[in-house]
């Protein structure tokens, strides 16, 4: 992996997502990734479970370019460490962003997205805890670019919300799964 990067300084597009051979360097192998790759556009690093808020750092320091990145499931990126706020200001140009089943992801981050990455398209926040309908609100009236939003199983957004954003904002995919367990 890491010839192939420093051999390749102009790769612009990256999948080694669920790649468990690499799973226990993952953050050093995103700090070489910003060290030789700062034209990077688009990488996924789904299920990359030990990256962390500094292999994060190496990324959005260095491969400013970034248009989409899938870090879904990566479950040690925490919100708490301000991750996700920096990613947003660091990286303008993103217009795609994963962050599958990450439960950590807060209102500021959904609202750096909006404020910081004016070419936003789709964002995928599925199984949040923490993301209230005031964030999803904001990012839909200033992200005028964003046309999908997957919010499926985000406990504070309810299927009245979900119907009644859908209503309001009918240019934006809002997709919404949530499995009702008192009714099994």
């Amino acid at each position: 992996m890491y010839k192939f990067e420093r051999v390749n300084p102009n790769l612009e597009h990256l999948n080694i997502g669920s790649c468990v051979c690499i799973r226990s360097q993952a953050n050093q192998v995103l700090a070489e990734l910003g060290n030789c790759c700062k034209n990077l556009k688009s990488l996924d690093i789904w299920r990359l479970k030990n990256i962390n808020e500094e292999g994060l750092a190496c990324l959005y320091n260095n491969c400013q370019q970034l248009e989409e990145l899938d870090a879904g499931w990566s479950t040690s990126l925490a919100s708490e460490t301000g991750c996700f706020v920096h990613l947003a200001k660091k990286c303008p140009q993103l217009r795609k962003i994963f962050l599958t089943a990450n439960r950590t992801v807060r209102d500021c981050d959904i609202k750096a997205f909006a404020d910081h990455c004016p070419h936003l398209q789709q964002l995928d926040i599925l199984g949040t805890r923490a993301v209230t309908l005031e964030a999803i609100t904001y990012i839909l009236e200033k992200s005028i670019c964003l046309n999908f939003l997957d919010v499926s199983f985000c406990v504070g957004i309810t299927q009245t919300y979900t119907h009644e954003l859908r209503a309001t904002y009918p240019h934006v995919d809002i997709k919404r799964s949530f499995q009702d367990i008192s009714s099994s």
